[in-house]
Protein backbone atom coordinates (compact mmCIF):
# COMPACT_ATOMS: atom_id res chain seq x y z
CA UNK A 1 0.00 0.00 0.00
CA UNK A 2 2.79 2.20 0.69
CA UNK A 3 4.13 1.73 -2.84
CA UNK A 4 1.39 2.55 -4.42
CA UNK A 5 0.78 6.02 -1.91
CA UNK A 6 3.84 7.27 -3.30
CA UNK A 7 4.07 6.64 -6.52
CA UNK A 8 2.98 9.92 -7.73
CA UNK A 9 6.60 10.95 -6.17
CA UNK A 10 8.05 9.72 -9.06
CA UNK A 11 4.85 9.85 -12.17
CA UNK A 12 4.63 13.82 -11.06
CA UNK A 13 8.50 14.66 -12.01
CA UNK A 14 8.39 12.46 -15.02
CA UNK A 15 5.41 13.61 -16.74
CA UNK A 16 6.96 17.02 -15.63
CA UNK A 17 9.84 16.03 -17.68
CA UNK A 18 7.45 14.19 -20.59
CA UNK A 19 5.80 17.66 -21.34
CA UNK A 20 8.73 19.52 -21.49
CA UNK A 21 11.06 17.47 -23.80
CA UNK A 22 8.01 16.94 -25.91
CA UNK A 23 7.53 20.85 -26.67
CA UNK A 24 11.35 21.89 -26.37
CA UNK A 25 11.76 18.89 -29.64
CA UNK A 26 8.50 20.06 -31.35
CA UNK A 27 9.07 23.79 -30.85
CA UNK A 28 12.97 22.84 -32.30
CA UNK A 29 11.22 21.46 -35.45
CA UNK A 30 8.18 23.71 -36.09
CA UNK A 31 9.66 27.16 -34.59
CA UNK A 32 9.23 29.98 -37.63
CA UNK A 33 12.79 31.57 -36.84
CA UNK A 34 15.48 30.09 -38.65
CA UNK A 35 17.80 30.46 -35.36
CA UNK A 36 15.69 27.85 -33.75
CA UNK A 37 13.25 25.73 -35.61
CA UNK A 38 15.29 23.13 -38.23
CA UNK A 39 12.25 23.53 -41.08
CA UNK A 40 12.85 26.91 -40.91
CA UNK A 41 16.62 27.07 -40.97
CA UNK A 42 16.47 24.71 -44.26
CA UNK A 43 13.76 27.06 -45.55
CA UNK A 44 16.18 29.99 -45.09
CA UNK A 45 19.20 28.15 -46.81
CA UNK A 46 16.96 26.74 -49.87
CA UNK A 47 15.96 30.77 -50.45
CA UNK A 48 19.59 31.70 -50.46
CA UNK A 49 21.12 28.59 -52.66
CA UNK A 50 18.32 29.73 -55.15
CA UNK A 51 19.18 32.98 -55.70
CA UNK A 52 22.92 31.83 -55.45
CA UNK A 53 24.17 33.26 -52.25
CA UNK A 54 26.37 31.38 -49.58
CA UNK A 55 25.11 31.79 -45.99
CA UNK A 56 28.01 31.15 -43.10
CA UNK A 57 29.23 28.80 -41.89
CA UNK A 58 29.02 27.11 -45.64
CA UNK A 59 31.60 28.18 -47.85
CA UNK A 60 30.67 26.23 -50.94
CA UNK A 61 27.41 25.42 -52.56
CA UNK A 62 27.93 21.83 -51.84
CA UNK A 63 28.22 22.48 -48.14
CA UNK A 64 24.91 24.34 -48.52
CA UNK A 65 23.07 21.80 -49.59
CA UNK A 66 24.44 19.31 -46.85
CA UNK A 67 23.27 22.24 -44.09
CA UNK A 68 19.72 22.19 -45.85
CA UNK A 69 20.00 17.91 -46.00
CA UNK A 70 21.51 18.04 -41.84
CA UNK A 71 18.26 20.70 -41.09
CA UNK A 72 15.93 18.18 -42.64
CA UNK A 73 17.74 14.55 -41.00
CA UNK A 74 17.07 16.55 -37.76
CA UNK A 75 13.98 17.66 -37.78
CA UNK A 76 13.00 13.69 -39.36
CA UNK A 77 14.45 12.43 -36.76
CA UNK A 78 13.14 14.68 -33.46
CA UNK A 79 9.77 14.73 -34.57
CA UNK A 80 9.60 10.58 -33.72
CA UNK A 81 10.75 11.21 -30.37
CA UNK A 82 8.64 13.44 -29.47
CA UNK A 83 5.92 12.02 -30.79
CA UNK A 84 6.48 9.18 -29.05
CA UNK A 85 7.06 10.69 -25.34
CA UNK A 86 3.70 12.18 -26.13
CA UNK A 87 2.31 9.05 -27.00
CA UNK A 88 3.75 7.51 -23.69
CA UNK A 89 2.48 10.19 -21.67
CA UNK A 90 -0.90 9.50 -22.32
CA UNK A 91 -0.68 5.50 -21.46
CA UNK A 92 0.19 6.93 -17.99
Amino acid sequence: MKRQASAWLTLVPAAWLVVCTVSAGLEKVFHSSPKIGFLAHAHMLGDALAQGKVLAPAKTMAQMHQMIFNDYVDAARATPSATAASAAARKE
